[in-house]
């Protein structure tokens, strides 16, 4: 079983407590690298839960690795090993994800596993312009479904000359895989628009949690109708990948107000969205308000004005545990 969390810069982890430890440069608006397994964000919290319930594992190795280090150059400031000769990367899993990061240039790599050809993959170009306008640190995401659960070899050859620059490749395996598909700064149409493709279908989801993206569409001062319009045909999409689960996002500190629209409006579309398409409603929301009466200290609850700190991530993580609790049960994996 494969469990896709699906969101903007709330799914993908920001506010949690060492979030922000990557090695230079650091997260920017729209970064599209993983979140690392360590913070305790609620995908993370979601994958160590569903792994010890099911004896699955999850792996991830980094540019760092002292067994990469020989094939290759590290070069901190770029976040990457640089490799123009072929790099043989050793992992056991059934699905692994792999991140290269996108040189100036663009480089092409041609990708071998277990000797096995499996055509090249283009890296792209680095971008300097993220989904706001702001830098974007720039990278690719490539998918192993379906693969053996067995020790593996992933051999990259840059072609034509080119350098390539690996940053990291996932691993999992046993029976069940949580996958960090959130996007910062995405708002609905963006992550229908490129992201279902590039991050959610290749990875063959067997569930997907759906973070509700509200507050990008808020700040872009989109109608609510449009905003819950569109919510509706991203449930449509995935839906017809996987069953889906939608969640409502945080609250919010400061400014509650684009346009003419205040941001409770935004979280109630995505109640009114969910219960129009038939989707199961985890309404994280409506708990982290209870949770702020009883536990008014706003410092400790929020990173940020906009993204919530660890406590808030365990509301997330406890709101859509049942749903994820029942998905295992129905497939017989507990």
């Amino acid at each position: 079983m494969n469990i896709i969390l699906a969101g903007d810069s709330h799914g993908w982890g920001q506010g949690a407590s060492g979030f922000g430890g990557f090695t230079d440069p650091l997260v920017q608006g729209g970064d599209w690298r993983p979140m690392p397994f360590e913070p305790p964000c609620f995908v993370n919290l979601m994958r160590d839960y569903v792994n010890g319930r099911t004896g699955s594992s999850a792996r991830l190795l980094g540019f760092e690795d002292a067994a990469l280090q020989p094939q290759g150059e590290q070069t901190p400031r770029r976040g990457a090993l640089a490799f123009s000769g072929a790099l043989r990367i050793p992992f056991t899993g059934r699905l692994a994800r792999v991140l290269m990061r996108c040189p100036t240039n663009g480089a092409r790599v041609a990708v071998t596993l277990d000797d096995r050809p499996l055509g090249i993959w283009d890296t792209g170009r680095e971008r300097t312009a993220g989904p706001l306008g702001g830098p974007l640190t720039a990278h690719e995401l490539f998918a192993l479904p379906d693969l053996p659960d067995t020790a593996h070899t992933l051999t990259l050859q840059p072609l034509d000359g080119a350098t390539a620059h690996f940053y990291c490749l996932e691993a999992y395996s046993g029976p069940c895989a949580v996958l960090n598909a959130g996007r910062g700064s995405s708002d609905v149409r963006l992550y229908i628009d490129e992201h279902v493709q590039r991050y959610v279908r290749p990875c063959r989801p067997d569930l997907v949690l759906v973070e509700a993206m509200a507050i990008n569409d808020w700040v872009r001062v989109k109608p609510t109708e449009q905003f819950r319009a569109d919510l509706l045909e991203l449930l449509a999409c995935l839906q017809s990948l996987a069953p889906v689960v939608l969640c409502t996002p945080s609250p919010i500190l400061g400014e509650q107000q684009r346009g003419a629209q205040p941001y409770e409006q935004y979280v109630q579309a995505v109640r009114d969205a969910a219960q129009q398409a038939g989707v199961p409603l985890a309404d994280a929301h409506a708990q982290m308000c209870q949770y702020l009466q009883a536990h008014p200290d706003t410092d400790a609850f929020f990173a940020d004005d906009w993204h919530v700190a660890d406590p808030g991530h365990r509301i997330y993580f406890e709101q859509l545990r049942p749903f994820v609790d029942q998905a295992l049960a129905q497939a017989g994996l507990v």
